[in-house]
């Protein structure tokens, strides 16, 4: 691959999947890593995404996995800090931050 994302941190929201094969959040997560990017896997059933830790390994992707309701604005923000002390990226992890604030800002 292109290296396009690497050693930037990607947040990646339901990176499980229910049952074998593909979901959006597995897709992106492994494509993710195929372009170098640490991968912040976050679902709130945490069995649902060890196919996808293996599947972002094998394409020699760096991930590490929380558990997080994304619906609820205090997990959010413990989520937001776990993946800077895990990960320790140099920046903000950027839009999927954003976006999840304010859908849990606009759930309230």
């Amino acid at each position: 691959m292109s290296g396009r994302l690497q050693d930037r941190v990607a947040i990646v929201t339901g990176a499980g999947c229910i049952g074998p094969g593909w979901g959006n959040g597995r897709a992106t997560a492994v494509r993710f890593a195929e372009e170098g990017a640490k991968i912040f896997a976050v679902d709130r059933d945490l069995d649902s995404v060890r196919e996808t830790v293996e599947r972002a390994k094998a394409a020699g992707g760096e991930i590490v996995t929380h558990q997080c309701d994304v619906t609820d604005a205090a997990s959010v923000e413990v989520m937001v800090k776990a993946c800077r002390r895990s990960l320790r990226p140099h920046r903000y992890p950027g839009q999927q931050c954003r976006r999840l604030r304010r859908t849990v800002d606009r759930s309230k």
